[in-house]
């Protein structure tokens, strides 16, 4: 038990704040059995007390919860208006079955239950240290729950003798709440296959993940607190400039494809999504940028261009024609020479399997590969089928035998199908399938 206050702690008689803050009670009966003062005695020195009326009232107006308890018996003597709407409930001042603490249950943060003779107000009052921001969960009649965060020192007399303790604590649930989420989050940035950087509304990195690291080559260490035009290349400085005023105006930016340089100074190909940050009062205050390397895919769409072009040169040379069959849409697209080698105009074919149809003599309709069944994308049968033939199409209003036709057609299960026919003047020309 505490008999003397510390060394450099000012007993009440001197100080009068202090005098102001004594044990206040309404149990007339109530006796300190170290000071031998009882409750009606502190009372009365309370009230007596230059300014205490003064201090009630700003007791009662602080947005903090207070309490004071006796010692050694831990009757609470005292409550403001807050304590009581934290507890869910009013104890009666005084009230021998009132003691330490005036919620209905206590817990542990880790969710053990919390006897009320061994919380934290019980603590001090048995001679523990003063208490700092230590948590705990107090369960209200509802059931509901809240997490408190308390702080909790020892009262002297005007004698100097420990006579109680004074408990000040806030409602911290949401703080803990956002401090969970704040951490999730943070788990799932760093857990991310994608790049993901934090700056504020002047462009200076404020946050650095673990893919950015892999992806750009800089540690957190080292961009933390610089420019994001580090990563950005001297003709490209511009850009940075644009994304900052959308996102000052609210606008989220999308699959924003440029060029970014890595520590090593190699260039690579990325896709940008930016999103505002916003404050706890909905202002702008900074953006968020998820990056993705698509250097691949832009490789991959040169080559298919590439490959395209020659094809086209291919056809063009040797007066080949070009169809292309999309199974899932059922539409047809002809290349330039298949039009020349039918005869046909563009608005004479609509695109069309029933159009193309349309196009071939009447005699021959029933021998064209156009006109066989062919099982549809994604049945899963994985059956290819190869035709061969010269059906006739209408050329002036005769009979024209066009060219053999070797066609070919393959369905994989899932995918879409993409049927392709070419025509050639003289030997049958490699057809191909292409998945998407």
């Amino acid at each position: 038990m505490n008999d003397k206050p510390p060394p450099n702690r000012k007993t009440m008689d001197s100080s009068r704040m202090q005098q102001s803050a004594m044990v206040v009670g309404t149990h007339e009966q109530t006796v300190d059995q170290e000071s031998g003062v009882s409750a009606s005695e502190f009372r009365h020195l309370f009230e007596s007390a230059p300014g205490s009326s003064l201090t009630l009232h700003l007791m009662e107006l602080l947005p903090a919860a207070v309490y004071i308890c006796e010692a050694p018996s831990g009757v609470i003597t005292y409550h403001n208006r807050r304590a009581a709407e934290l507890w869910g409930r009013a104890p009666a001042i005084g009230d021998t079955d009132e003691r330490f603490c005036g919620s209905f249950r206590l817990f542990r943060t880790d969710g053990t239950p919390l006897p009320h003779a061994e919380t934290p107000m019980a603590q001090v009052l048995n001679g523990a240290a003063p208490i700092r921001n230590q948590e705990v969960v107090i369960e209200r009649r509802d059931g509901s729950r809240i997490i408190l965060r308390v702080n909790i020192d020892p009262l002297y007399d005007i004698n100097g003798r420990f006579s109680g303790a004074i408990s000040v604590f806030e409602d911290v649930t949401d703080l803990k709440q956002a401090e969970q989420a704040s951490r999730r989050l943070a788990t799932i940035v760093e857990s991310s296959g994608d790049a993901i950087v934090s700056k504020d509304l002047n462009g200076v990195i404020a946050s650095w993940n673990q893919a950015a690291e892999r992806l750009f080559g800089y540690t957190a260490e080292e961009t933390i607190g610089k420019p994001i035009t580090l990563l950005i290349p001297p003709e490209r400085r511009d850009e940075e400039q644009g994304i900052l005023e959308r996102i000052r105006r609210g606008e989220r930016i999308e699959h924003y494809e440029t060029v970014r340089r890595r520590k090593d100074g190699s260039l690579l190909d990325i896709s940008l999504t930016v999103s505002p940050i916003r404050d706890t009062k909905g202002n702008i205050v900074g953006a968020s940028k998820i990056a993705r390397d698509i250097t691949r895919r832009k490789r991959v769409e040169v080559a298919l261009r590439e490959s395209e072009q020659r094809l086209r040169l291919a056809t063009q040379t040797g007066k080949l024609g070009v169809w292309d069959w999309d199974v899932v849409t059922n539409r047809i697209s002809w290349s330039d020479s298949l039009y020349a080698i039918h005869g046909v105009r563009p608005d004479q074919f609509d695109g069309t399997v029933e159009g193309f149809t349309a196009l071939i003599h009447p005699e021959d309709q029933g021998t064209s590969p156009e006109r066989r069944e062919v099982t549809p994308a994604g049945s899963g049968t994985g059956a290819a089928t190869d035709h061969v033939g010269a059906p006739g199409f209408p050329r002036g209003g005769d009979r024209f035998h066009g060219p053999r036709v070797q066609q070919s057609s393959r369905n994989h299960h899932g995918f879409r199908g993409r049927h392709v026919e070419r025509h050639g003047t003289g030997r049958s020309q490699l057809s191909r399938f292409a998945n998407h």
